[in-house]
């Protein structure tokens, strides 16, 4: 490690905290600011693209990134990302018309792709091996901080000035980011410029497809097309084949894009899970619990955002926890005991029922976030641990690269639970009804039970009828949360030695330093 790097550490972190903050924060803040949005630009039938396309580019792109950083430095891959999202977030901020800003939120994704993963491979590159697990807690805490902030802020600019300037705002935290970066963070792993370096563009190609079929198929299905229609069949079979096809090219490629050995190692295996599984748990409870507190209890959206925050305080406060830990605890016991608390938080969302507390709410919330937050330093430490150094940037842009791929899927998964038992509600309580068929289809809808217009359609006994079944559905969703909890527990048990032998090999140099 470099002097000059050491000297100007505070500086670089600065940076790299305001880009983690940004691209963070663009996650969520939109959320509210849509019905404005909306409202001006019109566009209410693709709207939810604003949220897809940002998430669609940004994990498609995450492995290119991850790869290119390693092959030629980290530095001006970051710099990259951070120009294309000021730029896209600019863009995003003038735009006149929805398709507009679905494509320049295409754009900022595509920046936010190569900050998420390289920030965390520059961490270890500037900071010593037993600093690295509480430098990683604060990241994470500042991901999760962010999420909770979002909505937040985002209502807080597009009422006290406008929605433009829910993008706008990081132009001048961007280019701040980009000139502290551009001046003070030097690449320090060199690459050897007599080795040829050759590009697996055939696997990169194949990759890029299967994921941008995937997401498509996954952000289009129950909206734009039913889940069995032809068209979200083909997408998803698609995105298998062209998965397969990726495999075997991976398999023949001189330097792939993924190198298909790493996952020999259980930790890698366990790791890349438990990202998965982390992220899929993530948007489930960000989702559900608005959805119960809305069409059950009846709350308004304010309400049901704040009883939101307690769970991403809870993660923050797990998170830091975790980084803290992780500087004198093997990672396994951290993450067996933290997967264990999330799934207790998981059970006690699923006893939710018409008669429950906001108190009730806020308890469980905070158990799952406490539980969940640990899930976010722990796969990328670990990870990284596993590989050689020349493989950092691609291992850590494998464990962003999964938790988004698991809060697409997860979500469209719970979201089939959900729909289908209030499909079979809706049939079920409406028998007899003189209510119109086109109107009955649209009540399947769960969202149907906060729209005002919507419950004055709707027989008071008929009315209590679907909240129960929401509520049950939503128990449903949680006990199958309980499950990836659980499931996050045994791959920490499975994770292999190569994690505790990291550890004994950390605990070793930092009491030779201190013996010193």
């Amino acid at each position: 490690m470099s002097q000059p790097q050491v000297s100007n550490r505070p500086l670089i972190i600065t940076a790299m905290l305001l880009g983690m903050l940004m691209a963070s924060l663009d996650n969520t803040i939109v959320s509210t600011a849509m019905p404005t949005v909306v409202s001006e630009l019109g566009g209410l039938d693709i709207f939810s693209w604003v949220f897809s396309a940002y998430l669609l580019t940004s994990t498609t792109f995450i492995p290119i990134f991850g790869k290119l950083a390693d092959l030629y430095g980290k530095k001006q891959f970051y710099v990259l990302g951070l120009v294309v999202f000021v730029l896209g977030s600019y863009l995003s901020g003038t735009s006149e018309t929805m398709s507009q800003l679905i494509a320049f939120r295409a754009i900022q994704g595509f920046g936010a792709a190569a900050m998420f993963p390289i920030t965390y491979a520059m961490i270890i590159e500037i900071f010593p091996i037993e600093q690295r697990g509480k430098m990683q807690g604060l990241f994470s805490a500042i991901f999760g901080l962010a999420s909770a902030i979002g909505p937040t802020i985002g209502g807080y600019f597009t009422e006290y000035f406008s929605w433009h300037w829910i993008f706008y705002v990081n132009v001048p935290i961007g280019v701040v980011a980009i000139l502290l970066i551009l001046v003070y963070y030097k690449n320090l792993t060199v690459r050897d410029k007599s080795k040829k370096i050759v590009i697996d563009y055939t696997g990169s190609i194949t990759l890029t497809l299967s994921i941008l079929a995937l997401m498509y198929g996954l952000a289009s299905a129950g909206k734009q097309y039913e889940w069995g229609s032809w068209q979200i069949i083909s997408l998803l079979g698609a995105s298998l084949v062209l998965l397969i096809a990726f495999f075997f090219i991976e398999r023949r490629a001189v330097d792939p894009i993924i190198p298909l050995q790493l996952f020999k190692n259980n930790g890698v295996v366990s790791s890349n899970a438990s990202a998965f599984l982390m992220g899929a748990i993530l948007l489930g409870g960000a989702s559900y619990i608005p959805l119960f507190i809305q069409g059950v209890i009846g709350g308004s959206a304010t309400k049901a955002g704040d009883l939101v925050t307690p769970m991403m305080i809870g993660l923050v406060v797990g998170s830091g926890a975790a980084g803290a830990m992780m500087q004198r605890m093997p990672y396994r016991p951290i993450q067996v005991v933290s997967s264990l608390i999330m799934a207790g938080g998981a059970f006690m969302l699923s006893r939710l029922n018409l008669d429950s507390t906001n108190l009730y709410v806020v308890i469980s919330m905070v158990v799952l976030g406490i539980g969940l937050g640990p899930l976010f330093p722990i796969p990328i430490a670990m990870m990284q641990g596993t590989v050689t150094q020349a493989q950092v940037s691609i291992a850590s842009s494998l464990i962003s690269f999964q938790r988004n791929i698991g809060m697409a899927i997860g979500i469209s998964l719970l979201s089939l639970i959900v729909n289908n038992k209030m499909a079979n509600a809706v049939t079920d309580a409406f028998q007899g009804t003189t209510i119109p068929a086109d109107k009955l289809e649209h009540l399947k809808d769960p969202r149907a039970l906060f729209s005002e217009q919507a419950r004055a359609m709707i027989p008071q006994d008929v009315f209590h009828q679907l909240q129960i079944a929401l509520s049950d559905s939503i128990s449903i969703v949680f006990l199958v949360i309980m499950g990836l909890c659980l499931a996050c527990a045994v791959f920490g048990i499975v994770a292999g030695d190569r994690a505790e032998q990291n550890y004994t090999a950390r605990k070793a140099k930092q009491q030779a330093k201190q013996s010193m």
